[in-house]
């Protein structure tokens, strides 16, 4: 998709979802929409990704006549919008309410699904969107296991927001996407990381007293991390066109669950 055929997009849903219309389309055999203001590529990007969704279809006189109705995955770019509004203001309760909408929405759909609309969204949207999920999802849900963390290593949470991943993150995108170059294949970070393992598990075995070399510069927890930064390249690699902030948001999400997951399997 152009940029052109992007805000076109932008308008459109922003309209179908404001005056809670159909979007009636004509058709003519191979030759596509009659008279319509969009794209056919515009059109079948948004029904294809579902920001759209076909509910009838009826034929007259050789032509085809489409009737869509904006999903609810769609509605959302008009809430991102008040969210981003909303962010610097004193109206923090339309703020949440928006944040939580859209949360309870994106919750539904796999990270493929929700990078259509990501495309479509503006960096302040964005960042507004960024700026909700970490003050009210990812830090709510976290407050009790972040306030003992920084008490035994007098840490603050300033610093933890402050800092986050988003360095890792921003050096993932640096280095470019999926299949960019021949180092920003999956094959490739994944012989790095087996590379770190492989360091990782013998300085584990210098500190045990099972190899005769000496310890490396870093130790175990320098090869900890060095491992950890390219299992988050791995996982960044994952999520083509996003920015920094939206890859930390994912990553938080995805570790919420499977820390849920672990202290259930622990029986915590």
């Amino acid at each position: 998709m152009n940029s052109n055929d992007l805000q076109k997009i932008r308008l459109l849903l922003n309209d179908l979802s404001e005056t809670e219309r159909p979007l009636v389309l004509s058709k003519e055999d191979e030759s596509g929409y009659v008279d319509c203001p969009y794209s056919d590529a515009a059109i079948n990007w948004m029904n294809s990704n579902k920001l759209i969704i076909q509910v009838d279809e009826l034929e007259s006189r050789g032509i085809t006549i489409q009737v869509f109705l904006i999903s609810e995955l769609g509605r959302m770019l008009s809430q991102f919008q008040l969210l981003a509004d909303y962010l610097y203001t004193d109206n923090q309760e339309y703020f949440i309410t928006a944040g939580n909408l859209i949360f309870s929405v994106l919750k539904m759909y796999n990270e493929y699904e929700i990078e259509p609309l990501i495309q479509i969204l503006t960096q302040e949207e964005q960042e507004a969107y960024q700026h909700f999920y970490k003050t009210q999802i990812w830090v709510t849900g976290n407050r009790q296991t972040e306030t003992e963390t920084c008490e035994t290593n007098k840490i603050s949470i300033d610093d933890i927001n402050h800092n986050g991943l988003i360095n890792m993150f921003s050096l993932s995108v640096l280095l470019g996407e999926k299949d960019d170059n021949d180092r920003r294949t999956t094959d490739y970070v994944l012989k790095k990381c087996l590379e770190e393992l492989g360091e990782l598990s013998l300085e584990l075995q210098i500190d045990a007293g099972l190899s005769y070399k000496e310890p490396g510069a870093d130790g175990v927890e320098g090869e900890a991390v060095d491992l950890a930064i390219c299992a988050m390249d791995m996982f960044a690699l994952q999520y083509p066109g996003l920015p920094p902030k939206l890859i930390e948001a994912e990553f938080y999400k995805k570790m919420n669950e499977k820390l849920e997951k672990w202290v259930k399997t622990l029986g915590m």
